[in-house]
């Protein structure tokens, strides 16, 4: 179960582990590893259907699960566009970014610098910038397209 920094519940017979998270927004990446054989993708089908989320209220006792495999699949669409494709809009990031910062406290020791800036903190010398790239297209995979420069700000 995860439960956010205010949470005062009782943790309910069944719940064997309590992840209490220093903020009030989660993200949650889970992974299940497997080869791209017709094996494995059979093989996963369970612990899959074990990944899911819901609120406490819906906890009865029992281990819910979902057959992620019947949900309808939507296919990538077809673009023209050169470059990463943007899940993040541009246009309004740096206008939602501050309302995200201030559900998102400092950690203890962080709070100076939360002052000053929302940027994260970068070495005062030489460092090395790296981007990952899922499901990546093709102009990054051949290397054509490069990401724009970095530019130091005052």
């Amino acid at each position: 179960m995860i439960v956010g920094p205010s949470w005062k519940g009782e943790t309910p017979a069944g719940i064997t582990a309590v992840v209490r998270s220093s903020t009030p927004l989660v993200f949650v990446v889970p992974r299940i590893f497997m080869n791209d054989t017709a094996e494995d993708h059979a093989a996963v089908q369970a612990p899959v259907s074990q990944v899911i989320f819901y609120p406490l209220s819906q906890f009865d006792g029992k281990m819910k699960t979902k057959d992620w495999s019947k949900l309808p699949h939507f296919p990538a669409p077809e673009t023209n566009e050169v470059g990463p494709r943007q899940w993040v809009n541009p246009e309004t990031f740096f206008d939602e970014l501050p309302a995200v910062m201030k559900s998102i406290p400092p950690l203890p020791g962080e709070e100076a610098a939360d002052k000053e800036s929302n940027w994260l903190p970068a070495p005062s010398g030489p460092f090395s910038l790296y981007l990952r790239g899922y499901w990546a297209d093709k102009v990054i995979l051949d290397g054509t397209w490069q990401p724009p420069a970095i530019e130091k700000v005052k």
